[in-house]
C-alpha cells in the first residue's frame, strides 16, 4: 500500500499537482492520522465521564449539571465522527419524538404572542430534547451505561441517606433543616421532585434486587427499597410521590405477578400501601390540606396548592378551546396567564400539567409529539430484556404522573432529572450494541 501511494504522488508531482493530500509524505499521513485518533480518543472519552457525572448531578446539583453540560457539548463537538454518531441515533425509537417536539417548537415562534425574552427561554428549554440524542450516541457501549446507572445510583443513596440522617443531625448540605420526625426533610431538590424521582430510583432497586445472584446483595437491595419507600411516605411532605408509588405499584405488580393471581395481588398491596401511608402523620397532614383547598377552590378561593392547580388547568384547558389545533405559540402560556392573574409568584410559569401546556402553546401537534414520547418509551420497553421492562415501565408511570401534576420537561431540577434518565433508558435500545459503537475502543464482553 505505501509502494502504491508513494508511486501515484510521483506521477501527480510529475503532472504538477503537488497539492493533493495523498502526496504527503507517508511519515506525515501516519502522524496526521495517529494525532486524529488521539484528538478523538481524548475528547470522546471525555465527553462519555462527563456524561457519567451528569447522572450523578441531576438529582444532586443544577450547578454541577449545567458545567457538566457544557464539557459534554464541547467534547463531543471536538471529538468529531459525527456521521457516525448521528448513525448511532438515528434509528433509535425517541429520535423522531425529540426531533418533532424541537420543530414543532420553533413552528410555534412564528405566530406566537409571546415576548422575545419567553420564546428564547422556552427555546432553551425544549433543545435539551436534542440533548438527549447527544446523550444516546455517548451511552451506546453498556460498561458506559453501567456506570451511568451506577452515578444515579450513588446520587440518590446519598439522598436518601442524607434524608434519614436529616431527622437527628442537620447536614450542611441539606435544603431543609428539620430535625424530629413527621417533618419534610427534603436534601438537593424540593420535596416534590424527591418524592418523584425517589419512586423510580425504588423500581430501580427493586429490579436491582431481583437480578441479584448473591444473597447478601439481594438483601441489601431490598433494605435499600424499603428505606427509599419509607423516605417517600414518612420524610418528604410531596403528595405527588405517594401518587407515583401507587402508580409504580400496580405496575410492577402487574408484570411480575401471574394472570389468575394478578389482580388480587394489586388489591391486596394497595389496601396495604394505603394503610401504610395512613400511619404517616406527615402524609394524613398533607391529605387533610387537600380536601380543604379543594372546599376552598369551590368557594371561589384558590390561593393554596391545590387549588392554584385546579385554577391553572381551569384557565389552561379554556385556552387550549380557544386555538386547539395550533396554539397560542410557543412561550405564549406566561403572557396570557399574566392578563389574567394578578400575582404571577405561582401561576404564570407552567400550568401545572405538561400535556395541557404543550398543547395550549403548540396546538394538537404539540400534545401528539409529546405522548409519541410516551409511545416510544412503551415500544422500547416490550423490546429490552425483562429486567429492563419494568425499569422503563416505572419511569413511564412516574412520567405520567408528573405530566399530570406538574411540567417535568420544563422545570428546573425536574426537566434535567428527566432528559437524564430519558436518554440513559433509551440508549438500552436492543440496536445499540458494541459492534455498532462510534468508538472502536469498545469493551467486549459486554452485549
Amino acid at each position: 500500500m505505501l509502494l502504491l501511494a508513494s508511486s501515484m504522488c510521483f506521477a501527480r508531482k510529475r503532472s504538477g499537482n503537488t497539492h493533493c493530500r495523498k502526496c504527503l509524505p507517508v511519515s506525515e499521513m501516519i502522524i496526521s492520522r495517529t494525532w486524529g485518533n488521539r484528538r478523538f480518543d481524548f475528547f470522546d472519552q471525555l465527553a462519555r465521564w462527563a456524561t457519567v457525572v451528569l447522572l450523578f448531578a441531576a438529582p444532586t446539583s443544577r450547578a454541577l449539571f449545567n458545567v457538566t453540560s457544557v464539557v459534554i457539548l464541547l467534547s463531543w463537538l471536538l471529538a468529531g465522527r459525527h456521521v457516525q454518531r448521528w448513525i448511532t441515533v438515528r434509528g433509535n425509537p425517541v429520535f423522531w419524538p425529540c426531533v418533532t417536539v424541537v420543530s414543532i417548537m420553533l413552528i410555534g415562534v412564528t405566530y406566537t404572542v409571546a415576548p422575545l425574552a419567553d420564546v428564547l427561554e422556552h427555546a432553551r428549554v425544549y433543545s435539551k430534547f436534542l440533548f438527549v440524542l447527544l446523550l444516546v450516541s455517548l451511552l451506546d457501549q453498556t460498561v458506559w451505561r453501567r456506570r451511568a446507572w451506577g452515578a444515579f445510583a450513588l446520587a440518590m443513596l446519598i439522598t436518601v441517606g442524607t434524608t434519614y440522617l436529616n431527622i437527628w443531625w442537620d447536614p450542611p448540605w441539606s435544603a431543609t433543616h428539620n430535625q424530629g420526625w413527621g417533618v419534610d426533610h427534603s436534601v438537593f431538590v424540593d420535596y416534590i421532585i424527591q418524592g418523584v424521582v425517589s419512586t423510580f430510583f425504588m423500581v430501580l432497586a427493586m429490579e436491582r434486587a431481583r437480578a441479584s445472584k448473591h444473597l447478601a446483595a439481594r438483601v441489601i437491595w431490598l433494605v435499600v427499597t424499603a428505606m427509599t419507600l419509607v423516605s417517600v411516605i414518612f420524610l418528604v411532605q410531596g403528595r405527588t410521590g405517594q401518587i407515583a408509588i401507587l402508580a409504580v405499584f400496580m405496575v410492577y405488580s402487574h408484570q411480575i405477578t401471574p394472570t389468575r393471581w394478578r389482580w388480587p395481588v394489586i388489591a391486596v398491596g394497595l389496601l396495604m400501601l394505603v394503610a401504610l401511608m395512613a400511619a404517616s402523620p406527615l402524609l394524613q397532614e398533607r391529605v387533610l390540606t387537600a380536601w380543604a383547598e379543594i372546599q376552598r377552590f369551590r368557594a371561589d378561593d384558590y390561593q393554596s396548592s391545590v387549588g392554584i392547580r385546579l385554577k391553572l388547568w381551569e384557565f389552561a384547558w379554556e385556552m387550549v378551546r380557544q386555538k386547539p389545533f395550533w396554539g397560542h405559540g410557543t412561550g405564549s402560556y406566561h403572557i396570557l396567564a399574566s392578563r389574567v392573574f394578578a400575582d404571577c409568584t405561582l401561576t404564570c410559569f407552567h400550568p401545572h400539567n405538561q400535556f395541557l401546556f404543550f398543547w395550549l402553546e403548540n396546538g394538537l401537534p404539540g400534545l401528539l409529539a409529546y405522548l409519541s414520547l410516551f409511545l416510544a418509551l412503551l415500544t422500547t420497553a416490550s423490546k429490552v430484556k425483562p429486567s429492563h421492562r419494568i425499569v422503563f415501565l416505572g419511569f413511564v408511570a412516574v412520567l405520567l404522573v408528573e405530566s399530570i401534576f406538574n411540567a417535568p420537561f420544563w422545570y428546573r431540577m425536574e426537566s434535567y432529572i428527566f432528559y437524564s434518565l430519558l436518554a440513559l433508558l433509551m440508549a438500552e435500545v436492543p440496536r445499540l450494541r458494541v459492534g455498532e459503537s462510534v468508538s472502536p475502543k469498545a469493551a467486549p464482553g459486554h452485549p
